[in-house]
Order: structure tokens, then sequence, then C-alpha cells
């Protein structure tokens, strides 16, 4: 076998795994905190910063079947860097969040399911997977940004807890 279609596959899991785990690694390790992002300013920051930052690269690195999936794991990658580096409030963390849940939502929801003018039985089965994961990240991602409305436009709620759409867009 190619040992460069195992690094590719390699990647792509490593990347899976670290956004499965991260979300429930630090409410496990650090306690509840209102959003995933909050974990900045606790003692998981270094485990929070390390993991957006290595997905982020491993996502900058990742070269898809096409321009277009390599062009959107890149916007991803950056929007993961964005998150890490810049804390919680900050524009550059609300870009780097848009980008990164909007370009892996994109890259589950449509590009995970392109493949084979026949799919084979698993393959649909699959693709069944990765729309429902695609529907879940998006209803999360549209309950964050109310979130992040509500907060703006009542601030006198300092923070709206997002962690838990968080948590299910990262397991989806």
């Amino acid at each position: 076998m190619n040992t460069l279609v195992i690094s590719y596959l390699t990647l792509r899991k490593a990347i899976g795994y670290l956004g499965l785990l991260l979300v429930p690694a630090l409410l496990l390790a650090h306690g509840y905190q209102p959003s995933v992002s909050a974990f900045y300013h606790t003692p998981g920051r270094d485990l929070f910063v390390v993991t957006m930052g290595v997905m982020g690269a491993f996502l900058l690195c990742y070269k898809g079947y096409d321009s277009r999936d390599t062009r959107t794991s890149r916007l991803a990658g950056l929007g993961a860097i964005l998150v890490a580096f810049f804390p919680v409030p900050s524009v550059a963390h609300s870009i780097g969040a848009a980008a990164f849940f909007g370009a892996t939502g994109y890259m589950v929801g449509k590009l995970f399911v392109l493949g084979e003018r026949e799919p084979t039985p698993e393959k649909l089965r699959r693709n069944r997977v990765y729309l429902g994961a695609s529907y879940v990240q998006s209803m999360a991602a549209l309950v964050m940004a109310l979130g992040s409305a509500l907060s703006v436009l009542a601030p006198e709620i300092r923070w709206v807890p997002i962690v838990w759409p968080e948590l299910a867009a990262s397991i989806a």
C-alpha cells in the first residue's frame, strides 16, 4: 500500500479524533465553562490552544481530493488557529470560529458525500452519517450564533452558555 495514502488517511483520522475528544477532555479535566473558548481563561488553556493549533496545522497541510476540498480545509485550519491564538472575546476569535465551524460543516455535509457515480451500500450508509452530522453541526452553529447575538443584545447576560451546542458539533 502507498505510504502517502496511509499518511493522508491518518491525518484525516487525527483531525477527527482531536475534534471529537477536545470538548469532553476539557469538561472532564477542568469542569464546566459557558463555552469551549472560555477554557482559554482557565488552567485548560494549554490543552485548548495546543489542540486547536494542531488541528489548524493539520487542516492547513491537508491536501484534499480537489482544489475545493483543499481550499475548504485551509479555511478551517486558519479558523482553528485564529480561535487558538486570539482569546474570547475578540473579533479575530469570532471570525476564526465562524470560519472553522462553517468550513468543517461544509466539508462534512458537501465534500465528504461526494464519490463514485454508483456508490456502494457502505458509502450510502456513510453518507447518511455525514449528512446527519452536518445537520447537527448546522443546528449547533445556529444556536451558537443566536447565543452570541443574545449576549450582544442583552449585555446583562454576561455569558450565554454555548458549550452544549459546541459539544454536539464536536461529537458530530
